[in-house]
């Protein structure tokens, strides 16, 4: 919003006429923002905590398995999967790790492969074989939670949480954008 704008014009020695506007804003004498840039700031931040909001959805899913799952048992690690950016079925730019683990319950057998990636640190002593404890949900014991999936929590968590502080940070620029 302009405040004042005057143009002062003077002869010199030379006799060139010089013309001169001065325009002074009311944000620090910084032009208006434009309506592009005003736009794009805007979809930068939608996008931002868009993503945000995912991530934090995500989290929030791996955190109501994990509450429904209760029910400590044993199962079989039936296999280990793993899977590359390359491999042309996953987005992942590095390894990620997925378990299939068969377990019985009240007399029922179940074979569930774990939907929630994790990184190999999380695999820890896992291998294909072996048993693992594993916590299911006592009123559906088809859904389970077990070490990768807590990865997959704390990931997504934290993605969440980044995501939403740049989110704040650009609305904050755009807010403050005069004093910066």
């Amino acid at each position: 919003m302009l405040l004042t704008s005057y143009t002062e014009t003077f002869v010199d020695e030379n006799g060139v006429t010089h013309i001169h506007t001065y325009t002074d804003y009311s944000n620090g004498g910084r032009p208006p923002i434009d309506k592009s840039s005003l736009t794009l700031l805007i979809l930068s931040v939608l996008v931002v905590l868009g993503l945000a909001a995912y991530h934090l959805y995500r989290a929030y899913k791996a955190i109501r398995i994990k509450k429904a799952c209760i029910e400590q048992i044993p199962a079989n690690v039936v296999m280990i999967n793993s899977a590359r950016a390359d491999d042309r079925n996953y987005r992942y730019r590095y390894k990620r790790y997925s378990a299939v683990y068969r377990y019985e319950y009240k007399g029922r057998t179940y074979s569930n492969r774990n939907r929630m990636w994790g990184s190999k640190e999380y695999l820890g002593d896992l291998r294909q074989g072996m048993t693992a404890m594993i916590n299911i949900c006592p009123a559906q014991p088809e859904i389970m939670f077990d070490r990768l999936g807590e990865s997959e929590r704390k990931y997504f968590l934290s993605q969440g949480i980044l995501q939403s502080i740049m989110g704040i940070a650009i609305v904050l620029m755009i807010i403050f954008r005069d004093r910066i």
